[in-house]
């Protein structure tokens, strides 16, 4: 009885030695951005400078180098005298790193003969309804004007894991509050904003400009998206010595104006909404007399998206509108 022929083993990836494997679940996990950070401290061999470099913070890029030492099981830079010198591996990585560097910038490079105008593809903002109201008009024409054939969507923010959304491709662009920048990806500040109080455009309690001592014994309805706004708010009242006299609560800016419209409650919302919300005829804006702690809404994608002209371009026009300002909403 013949024996059964063996399997045949699987050929060697092209360009690879014999016996060399690809191990793509290893490869997976590998965030090209702490290489990006390895190549810059490397050549640098200061956090402080990288930091600068990368326009991001001595804690992320320190906590990343922490991380990079764990995974490489090397300290890559160690302490001599009053600055930092590289190990024997790290040494050798930087020519490596170069190269990858520069494949990786290859890759995403627009080819010579691209054409924004010629652009098919589709892009995806995760925003809320708010940004949404400010942004997408802009942007929609913006980018018509420019790439006729590509398609923008947006969709609300995807909670509880935005950035894992970004990692997944769920989405290639968020518009977001965020205090802090987030680590292994990259962001830009769109816009820093304090409060004003939203009230019926009849409402005598609040003067034409008011405080939170004024406004904290009316009825506050809390507008607020997955609590952070709400958390901003509360931290406002506590440091005027105050707490919300909170009767009611909900998620939408773009409809709290109906909702207080010939009431007496109030709420503090961002002020950079306030060219929107102020086009409902039953309220009105009120500045708060004294300056307010600011939050921050940020843009923030992928490394992987970065090198691309087409959605380059849709970063480009969003911080443009930002910058802009309430003129062009």
């Amino acid at each position: 009885m013949p024996h059964p022929t063996p399997p045949a083993s699987p050929a060697p990836a092209a360009g690879l030695p014999p016996h060399t494997r690809i191990d793509l679940r290893r490869l997976r996990q590998v965030d090209l951005n702490l290489l990006l950070v390895l190549r810059t401290l490397l050549e640098t061999t200061s956090v402080s400078e990288t930091a600068r470099r990368l326009d991001s913070s001595q804690p992320t890029v320190s906590r990343m180098l922490e991380r990079l030492r764990r995974e490489l099981d090397d300290p890559l830079l160690v302490k001599s005298s009053n600055a930092m010198v590289r190990t024997a591996r790290a040494s050798a990585l930087r020519p490596v790193l170069d190269q990858l560097i520069e494949v990786l910038q290859e890759v995403y490079r627009p080819p010579r003969d691209y054409r924004l105008a010629d652009e098919h593809r589709s892009l995806t903002i995760g925003a809320n309804d708010a940004l949404q109201a400010i942004f997408a008009g802009p942007l929609i024409r913006a980018l018509g004007e420019r790439a006729p054939h590509a398609l923008l969507r947006f969709k609300p923010v995807p909670y509880p894991n935005p950035m894992r959304a970004l990692l997944d491709g769920e989405v290639d662009l968020l518009l977001a509050m965020s205090e802090e920048e987030a680590p292994a990806f990259r962001s830009s500040v769109l816009v820093q904003s304090g409060f004003s109080c939203l009230c019926a455009a009849g409402n005598p309690a609040v003067g034409a400009r008011t405080s939170i001592a004024e406004i904290a014994p009316l009825p506050y309805l809390d507008v607020s998206h997955m609590g952070q706004i709400s958390a901003a708010t509360d931290a406002l009242f506590a440091a005027a010595g105050q707490r919300k006299n909170t009767v009611a609560a909900m998620s939408s800016f773009l409809a709290a104006p109906g909702v207080l419209a010939g009431t007496p409650m109030v709420s503090l919302v961002p002020a950079y909404l306030a060219p929107i919300l102020g086009h409902h005829p039953g309220v009105r804006l009120a500045p708060l007399a004294h300056a307010t702690p600011q939050h921050t809404i940020r843009m923030l994608w992928h490394n992987a998206t970065h090198f691309d002209a087409f959605m380059a371009t849709v970063r480009a026009i969003a911080q443009a509108v930002a910058q802009a300002g309430p003129a062009v909403f």
